[in-house]
């Protein structure tokens, strides 16, 4: 199930165009992260971006702009997703709109409070992704009384809230909802390599259609991962991933060290010679590793290529 609901880099395999135009010096930012505002409606104790300054919010036509220079360059999905709740930005609907008229696929993740107030466009949505931790604050989980696309939960086990007891209504309300999957993931925000072991029990006691991916931290030799699937902050920005804020000189927020560039010279970035995004060196807490490491090694030169 995990290959099939979440992000593990092995879909790269089914883009062999994508990826003779990486090995050509031509990366395309094929599927495009947006956070469209930092304003959230809970404060989850496991937040990555608790820091934020929660004051950041697109403006309607810079973000139209941006996404256009984005699909421009070759971008054919875009991700609506956190850095604060999508559903809180005001022109959730004028942009979606925009979306679905230049054709793009869109996937969405958020908390789902008020989604039902959204059906006009959520029908659209491709894939849609609750935070399903909205049940240890609300002691509910609201569900789109429509939707046409892949349903899925997200759950980030968190200590001192989690328990058994709730995954089990969460398992629960997903079978009777005809939710396709439930993903467990440890808190990045704490040590995750306790987590994932204790985790791996976890998901074979709940059962289908829960699954854990399990979290890695690990320094990449390079930061390729951004240009074929780069995250564009409400803050203007272009950045590598989401979990550089995961470093310690990130502290909790999207921070200024680690921009790529600014959204009106993306250009500069996709039209130059490919080169690491960013130092690696001070991306310990790097989830996107194994991205990296397929990226790399298709620049690679080897011998005897035909013998796979």
């Amino acid at each position: 199930m995990i290959e099939i609901f979440t992000s593990t880099g092995q879909k790269l395999l089914r883009h062999p165009d994508l990826i003779q135009s990486w090995k050509e010096g031509c990366p395309v930012p094929h599927s495009l992260q947006v956070a469209l505002t930092e304003k959230c409606n809970l404060n989850c104790k496991f937040c990555s971006v608790a820091n934020r300054e929660r004051k950041y919010e697109w403006n309607l036509d810079d973000l139209i702009s941006a996404t256009e220079k984005f699909i421009r360059l070759g971008t054919k999905t875009v991700e609506i997703t956190g850095g604060g709740e999508p559903l809180c930005y005001p022109d959730i609907f004028p942009y979606v709109h925009y979306l679905i008229n230049r054709g793009m696929r869109i996937g969405l993740i958020t908390n789902g409070i008020g989604i039902n107030l959204h059906l006009d466009w959520v029908r659209f949505i491709d894939w849609l992704r609750i935070s399903a931790n909205v049940y240890d604050y609300l002691g509910k989980i609201e569900l789109p009384s429509a939707h046409m696309g892949t349903l899925g939960f997200s759950y980030v086990w968190t200590e001192g809230i989690s328990s058994l007891e709730t995954l089990r209504k969460i398992k629960k309300i997903a079978l009777e909802n005809r939710v396709d999957y439930i993903r467990l993931v440890p808190d990045c925000t704490k040590d995750i390599e306790k987590q994932n072991e204790f985790l791996e029990k976890i998901a074979e006691e709940i059962g289908p259609p829960l699954f854990l991916q399990r979290k890695i931290f690990k320094s990449p030799n390079h930061c390729y991962w951004g240009y074929l699937k780069p995250f564009l902050y409400c803050d203007g920005y272009v950045y590598p991933c989401s979990s550089m804020v995961l470093n310690l000189d990130a502290d909790k927020q999207f921070h200024e060290s680690y921009r790529v560039c600014h959204w009106t010279e993306i250009e500069k970035i996709w039209g130059e010679t490919v080169k690491s995004l960013v130092d690696t060196a001070k991306c310990g807490h790097c989830v996107f590793s194994h991205q990296n490491e397929m990226l790399e090694y298709s620049l690679s030169k080897q011998s005897h290529e035909e013998f796979i």
